[in-house]
């Protein structure tokens, strides 16, 4: 399996499928119900496809990434900027199972913003 991202590690499995995994052994299941909720919103997130212990089977995602795009000159600072804001009030105006809004588990939690995406 190739490591595509550490913190909580994150390997792919396929063309199609990455298991992200927790390096300390906590359990997956919270952030996959949350991460699940806010695609189930219509959120560009990768879909949650199975969850085990520390792991979590998702969707891979295709494309390139954002840093991608701006190293590559195809996109500038402006333009990333102006995309990561409208992400960021997009999942802060989604309806949350816990409250209101999705604000104080976000702030909670750092991998709420998606690694790669449809931009």
């Amino acid at each position: 399996m190739e490591l595509i991202a550490a913190g909580p590690d994150v390997f792919v499995l396929d063309d199609h499928r990455v298991l992200r995994r927790y390096r300390d052994g906590r359990p997956a299941h919270r952030d996959a119900t949350l991460l699940a909720a806010v695609v189930d919103a219509g959120y560009p997130a990768p879909a949650v496809l199975g969850v085990d212990g520390p792991g979590m089977l998702l969707e891979r995602l295709a494309g390139p990434t954002l840093a991608d795009e701006l190293l590559a000159g195809r996109r500038d600072a402006g333009e990333a900027g102006a995309l990561l804001a409208s992400l960021h009030a997009r999942l802060h105006a989604l309806p949350w199972p816990d409250g209101p809004s999705c604000t104080s588990t976000c702030t909670r939690r750092t991998w709420c913003w998606p690694r790669a995406g449809p931009w």
